[in-house]
C-alpha cells in the first residue's frame, strides 16, 4: 500500500515541478519581453501602427503676360466608405438617413442610370457583408469617378457622410489634375502633364523642376481598416508647392493668331499651319499657334525656308560690296542652268536692278549673284551665314530645338549646284522660330535677341528668378546694309500687294517652297510670309507658314500673307502705343464694325442701333462673344463657368459688375469707362465658402 502511495506522490511532485518550471519560464519570458526586448517590440509595434504618407506638392501655375492663368492644378476626389470603420450605433435614425443619402447620390451622380435603390443596396450590402468580421478593411465605392471640390463639399454635407471619417468611415482619395482654362490655345507651347504627373513638352517640361515643387511626408497612425489619422507636427516633412512661371504669351493675341491661322488652314485644306508673333525689341514671344495643335511645329520642325532665305544672301553680297541696290542684273528668259540643275523664276523679268530682283523674289538673280561671287570661295559665303547666327539654335526656353542643318563645302553632299541652291533657301533647314529670329534682327536695327518665352519664376508676388532679353548678335550686318535691306523688304511687299494698309506700313518677304519627298522635289508647296510692322518703327515681327495648301492658291503672297495682315490689323487696332492718333480725312470713310470681346445681350441691340449699324443674328444667351469676320460681326453664345473668374477686360463696368456679382464675387472699382485690369486673374478658382472680392481698374 505504501509503495503505491509513494508512486502517486512522486508523480504529483513531478507534475508540480513541471508546473513550477513552466511558470518560471513564462515569468522569465515576460521579463525578457518587457525589459530586455521591450524597446525592440515597442519600436516594432510603433512601426506597424505609424507609417509615412506622401504629401503631394501642388504644381505651380503658368501665367500669361498679364497674369491670367493659362495652366493650373485643381484637386479632384474619389469618395467611398470603409464599412469596418463605420459606426452605425452613432446614428439615431440610420434608415432615414440612408434613404436621404441614397436619393441625393442618385440625383447628383446617378446620371439617370442609377436610382436611389442602387446606392442604398450598395451601402447596405457593404455594411452587412459576412466578410466584415474577417477583414480589417472593407471598401464601399460610392462614386467611381473623381469629383471636384464643390461636389465634395456638397457630398460630405449629406446624412451619414457628414460625421467625418472616424464615424462615417469616409474615405477620400485626392489627386491633382492639370487644368488649362483656355483649352487648346497654345497647348503644345504650354505643354502637357500626364495623369502620373509627368510633364511632357512645352513650358511644363522645360520648367518642370520649378513648377513641380517638392513632395513631402507626414506620419500617420493606422486606425480601423486602412483609415489613417495624420499626426500633425510629429516627424513630418511638409511638401513645398511649385513656383509659378510668368510667360510672355498674350491670351488675346494668341486667340486672334490661332483663329486667323485655323481659318486659312481649313479654307485651303492644308496639312498644317504655323504662326508666331514676337515683340521686336525684347524678343518676347506673344503668340505661338500650331494648327492642328498636335505638335510644336513652330519650334521643332526644321524646313527648307525657300525665298524667305534670300535676304540672308542679299546681306552677304551687299556686305562684300559685290553689288549695289541699283545695279542691273540680267535674268534673261527667267531660267539659268548650273551643271545639271535648272533654276527658274515664276515669270521672266529680263533686266532688273538688284533691289527689284529682291522685291520680285527672283531665283535667277540671287543664285547668279551668289554663284558668280562665291564659287571660288564658298566658305566666305558660309561665314556670313554663321555671323548672322543662321547655323545655330535660337535658344528659346523649350527643350528639343533642333540644330539648323546646312550643307557646307567639304561635305559629301556638297556639289557644284549646292551654292546656287543654298542662295535661295534650298539645302538648309531651319525651324520657323529660327527664321523668325533672323528677321526680327533686321527689324531690330540689326540686333539679334534670343526668343524669350518665360520672364519670371515667382511665388505669388515674390520673384525668385528673372530672364532678361539676351543679345545673340549685337550686329548682324553694317548699318548701311541694314538700311538697304529694310528698304528692299518694303519694296518686296509688291508680291503681297493685297495686304498693304493705308493706316500703317508693313515690311516683309514671301516664300513659296517646293517640298522634298523621297529625295525629289514634288509639286507640293509650303507657303510662308515673314515680316514686321510698322515698317518705320517696328514693334512686332511675325511669321506665318501654311504647309501643303491643296485648294485655291499656293503662294506665300496669297495664302500666308493674308494671315499676317489679319494679325497685324488686330494688333494695330488694339495697341494704343501704335494707334494713338486719329487723323481727319476728306471723303468717305470705310466703316469698321465695333467689336466688344464680351457683351451683355441686353445691351447689344442698343449699341448697334445707336451707331446705325445692322445688328447681326443674336443667339439666345445672357452673354455674347463678338468676333469680327471681314466686314461683319459674328455673335456666339457665352456661358460663364461658375467655378472660375472670367476675363472681363474690355467690358463696360456695368456688364462686368453684373457678371461678377452673379458669380458671387464682391466687386469694387476705380476709374471710369471699360475694364483695364482686374485683381483676380482669369481662371482663378472661385471659393464658394468664403467671401471673395475683386477690384476692377477702369480706363
Amino acid at each position: 500500500m505504501s509503495r503505491v502511495s509513494d508512486t502517486i506522490l512522486s508523480r504529483v511532485y513531478f507534475l508540480f515541478g513541471l508546473f513550477i518550471l513552466f511558470t518560471v519560464a513564462i515569468v522569465v519570458q515576460i521579463i525578457r519581453i518587457q525589459h530586455i526586448q521591450g524597446k525592440y517590440w515597442r519600436e516594432l509595434e510603433q512601426r506597424e501602427r505609424i507609417v509615412q504618407l506622401p504629401v503631394k506638392a501642388d504644381r505651380g501655375n503658368i501665367l500669361s503676360d498679364d497674369g491670367s492663368i493659362m495652366a493650373t492644378s485643381l484637386p479632384y476626389y474619389k469618395v467611398g466608405m470603409d464599412a469596418k470603420a463605420f459606426r452605425r450605433d452613432s446614428f439615431i435614425n440610420f434608415n432615414d438617413s440612408l434613404e436621404v443619402l441614397s436619393e441625393h447620390l442618385a440625383l447628383h451622380f446617378g446620371k439617370g442610370e442609377k436610382d436611389a435603390r442602387y446606392f442604398r443596396d450598395k451601402i447596405l450590402n457593404g455594411l452587412n457583408s459576412p466578410k466584415l468580421a474577417k477583414v480589417k478593411y472593407l471598401y464601399i465605392p460610392l462614386i467611381p469617378e473623381y469629383i471636384d471640390h464643390e461636389q465634395l463639399a456638397l457630398l460630405t454635407s449629406w446624412p451619414l457622410l457628414n460625421r467625418g471619417r472616424f464615424i462615417s468611415g469616409l474615405v477620400i482619395d485626392k489627386k491633382q489634375q492639370r487644368f488649362y482654362p483656355f483649352q487648346q490655345l497654345g497647348r503644345m507651347t504650354l505643354g502637357i502633364v500626364s495623369d502620373s504627373s509627368k510633364a511632357i513638352r512645352g513650358i511644363e517640361y522645360a520648367f518642370d523642376k520649378e513648377l513641380r515643387g517638392k513632395d513631402g511626408l507626414v506620419l500617420a497612425q493606422k486606425l480601423a481598416g486602412k483609415t489613417m489619422m495624420p499626426l500633425d507636427k510629429f516627424g513630418e516633412k511638409l511638401s513645398q508647392d511649385g513656383f509659378d512661371v510668368q510667360s510672355t504669351l498674350n491670351v488675346n493675341m494668341m486667340d486672334v493668331v490661332r483663329e486667323a491661322l485655323r481659318k486659312t488652314v481649313v479654307r485651303h485644306e492644308a496639312k498644317l499651319g504655323v504662326a508666331i508673333l514676337m515683340e521686336t525689341a525684347t524678343g518676347h514671344i506673344k503668340a505661338i499657334a500650331n494648327y492642328p495643335e498636335d505638335f510644336n511645329y513652330a519650334v521643332a520642325m526644321p524646313i527648307e525656308p525657300g525665298s524667305t532665305f534670300k535676304l540672308a544672301s542679299a546681306i552677304a553680297v551687299l556686305e562684300d560690296k559685290f553689288v549695289k541696290p541699283g545695279d542691273t542684273i540680267d535674268t534673261g528668259n527667267g531660267t539659268i542652268q548650273f551643271y545639271d540643275k535648272v533654276i527658274s523664276d515664276h515669270v521672266a523679268h529680263g533686266k532688273v536692278t538688284f533691289e527689284e530682283a529682291i522685291a520680285l523674289s527672283s531665283n535667277v538673280a540671287i543664285s547668279k549673284l551668289v554663284y558668280d561671287n562665291y564659287k571660288d570661295n564658298p566658305d566666305r559665303y558660309i561665314a556670313h551665314l554663321e555671323r548672322m547666327h543662321l547655323t545655330q539654335i535660337s535658344g528659346i526656353q523649350l527643350k528639343g530645338e533642333p540644330e539648323p542643318f546646312l550643307v557646307k563645302p567639304g561635305d559629301r553632299s556638297w556639289s557644284g549646284t549646292s551654292l546656287p541652291s543654298l542662295s535661295y533657301g534650298y539645302g538648309i533647314r531651319l525651324t520657323p522660330m529660327q527664321m523668325l529670329t533672323f528677321y526680327n534682327a533686321i527689324a531690330n536695327n540689326g540686333i539679334m535677341v534670343k526668343p524669350l518665352l518665360v520672364t519670371d519664376i515667382r511665388d505669388k508676388s515674390r520673384v525668385f528668378e528673372s530672364f532678361q532679353p539676351y543679345v545673340l548678335n549685337a550686329k548682324i550686318c553694317s548699318d548701311e546694309t541694314l538700311k538697304q535691306i529694310r528698304k528692299m523688304m518694303e519694296m518686296s511687299m509688291g508680291t503681297a500687294y493685297s495686304i498693304r494698309s493705308n493706316d500703317y506700313s508693313i515690311a516683309g518677304k514671301t516664300g513659296t517652297v517646293r517640298k522634298l519627298v523621297n529625295g525629289k522635289y514634288q509639286q507640293i508647296y509650303r507657303a510662308s510670309f515673314v515680316g514686321y510692322f510698322p515698317a518705320d518703327k517696328p514693334k512686332y515681327t511675325c511669321l506665318v507658314l501654311i504647309d501643303e495648301p491643296s485648294i485655291g492658291e499656293i503662294y506665300g503672297s496669297t495664302v500666308a500673307a493674308p494671315v499676317f495682315k489679319e494679325i497685324s490689323d488686330f494688333i494695330y487696332a488694339t495697341d494704343l502705343d501704335m494707334n494713338h492718333e486719329v487723323l481727319a480725312v476728306d471723303g468717305p470713310v470705310s466703316r469698321m464694325y465695333p467689336v466688344g470681346r464680351l457683351v451683355s445681350s441686353r445691351n447689344i441691340l442698343t449699341i448697334y442701333n445707336a451707331l446705325n449699324i445692322p445688328a447681326p443674328d443674336q443667339p439666345e444667351a445672357d452673354w455674347l462673344k463678338a468676333r469680327r469676320e471681314g466686314k461683319t460681326v459674328k455673335l456666339t453664345a457665352w456661358n460663364p463657368n461658375q467655378y472660375y473668374v472670367p476675363d472681363v477686360s474690355g467690358m463696360t463696368s456695368r456688364d462686368a459688375v453684373a457678371l461678377l456679382e452673379n458669380l458671387g464675387l464682391k466687386v469694387s472699382m476705380t476709374g471710369s469707362g471699360r475694364v483695364k485690369r482686374q485683381s483676380l486673374f482669369a481662371g482663378t478658382v472661385i471659393n464658394r465658402k468664403l467671401p471673395q472680392s475683386i477690384h476692377l481698374q477702369l480706363n
